[in-house]
């Protein structure tokens, strides 16, 4: 399935601090006297009429006429008890949660039977490096926890308040957009390195030393995305044919679209790698015919001069009776010979082809990717439409 894109700008993130309590009421109830949780989170809640955003944390679970929420929490260094008290309060797998805040998972999907846990990979704000997302889905609830900052998640998340509450109709529906932004970032700096593409080529033929470099910081570059580009599309498929009751079929088709973007930036990377294969190659091949030049001129010198070697070695020798060896003017003579042999000598290897200008080039600052990664995030457009299609709810259907 296609969809189109709008381009959305990122912007910083809003820190909402609320309190925390048991998963059975408000995230309030059990926090006490104590004092509230510090972790960084940012709530939506989505109604029939709109999506909005929820300031506090005590107001979770509240609304009889909540659609979905989506809690979003950023885990700083030092937050990682008050995080675990939060995951409580939401009543997450405890063992899950613990995996999403020590360990570095690849992309993956585990079906808890209440929750299904699926772990995402994004890209840096400011840089090419991976931000590991951990999701928690339930019913009517998505949970995302993160310890780096993720600029797909903040323009998703600036983007969804005040829209219909009919454009995201369930929590797997958000799951689905969430990994359709994920890679569509991907395919922004895929495509940022096919417009360096050419750039690459000319340096190579030119046999510029200076394209080795840009080579090297563009492998390593993408080698960031294809550590985990395989692993998410691999979980996106078992999600979009996943038998499921938190997963409808609405939202395995979006879940479908979001596989088709991901099945892209694996074949993206593949030909991106590929195409740095066969500059290499071309590089290597310029220079041999580069070295292969320099042997053909150090050649022609040595062609150039053996004419010219020979007459000064025969008027060398010390033998009487030279032809014009005895004249005054015999020097003036072989001085002449000289410097015609030499010049036609030029010109026959110039008419030849053998003698040419030498090629130049200009040196290019070294960078990679890192660029792109300010591009801004892409969302799907079929985001902000509500489905004409209709909908089998009958559970029964499969995504092929």
């Amino acid at each position: 399935m296609k969809t189109g894109s709008i381009t959305l700008t990122s912007q910083p993130e809003t820190d909402v601090r609320g309190s925390h309590g048991s998963p059975h009421g408000p995230l309030g109830d059990s926090a006490g006297e104590s004092g509230a949780i510090h972790v960084d989170t940012r709530i939506l809640r989505a109604t029939p009429d709109a999506i909005t955003t929820i300031e506090s944390a005590s107001d979770v679970g509240t609304s009889p006429e909540t659609r979905w929420e989506w809690v979003d929490v950023l885990v700083g260094d030092g937050d990682d008890v008050l995080a675990e008290d939060l995951s409580t309060a939401l009543g997450l797998d405890s063992l899950a949660f613990h995996d999403a805040l020590h360990d570095f998972d690849l992309p993956k999907v585990d079906d808890l039977g209440s929750q299904i846990v699926v772990v995402l990979h994004g890209l840096h704000p400011d840089q090419i490096a991976t931000c590991s997302v951990s999701c928690f889905l339930s019913e009517k609830r998505l949970v995302t926890i993160r310890r780096q900052p993720s600029a797909s998640l903040d323009a998703l998340h600036n983007a969804l308040p005040d829209r219909s509450g009919e454009v995201v109709e369930s929590a797997a529906d958000l799951l689905a957009m969430i990994a359709d932004t994920f890679g569509r970032r991907h395919l922004s700096i895929l495509a940022a390195f096919e417009d360096r593409v050419e750039g690459l080529v000319d340096s190579a033929l030119a046999a510029d030393s200076e394209v080795i470099s840009q080579v090297t910081a563009i492998r390593k570059d993408l080698a960031v995305i294809a550590h985990t580009a395989r692993p998410q599309r691999e979980t996106l498929d078992q999600l979009r044919v996943s038998r499921s009751p938190l997963i409808s079929n609405a939202a395995k088709r979006r879940l479908s679209d979001a596989f088709d973007v991901s099945q892209r930036v694996v074949h993206e990377v593949e030909a991106a790698q590929e195409s740095l294969r066969e500059i290499l190659e071309g590089y290597r091949g310029a220079e041999a015919a580069k070295a292969t030049d320099v042997t053909r001129v150090l050649t022609l010198v040595a062609a150039l001069f053996l004419p010219i070697t020979f007459i000064t070695g025969f008027y060398a020798m010390t033998l009487p009776n030279l032809p014009f060896g005895s004249a005054p003017w015999g020097w003036v003579l072989v001085t002449v010979l000289i410097l015609i042999i030499t010049a036609l000598s030029i010109r026959l290897f110039m008419s030849k082809g053998w003698i040419r200008r030498p090629m130049k080039f200009k040196s290019a600052e070294v960078k990679g990717l890192s660029d792109a990664i300010r591009a801004p995030v892409q969302v799907a457009d079929s985001a902000w439409q509500a489905s004409s299609r209709s909908v089998d709810t009958s559970g029964s259907a499969q995504v092929e």
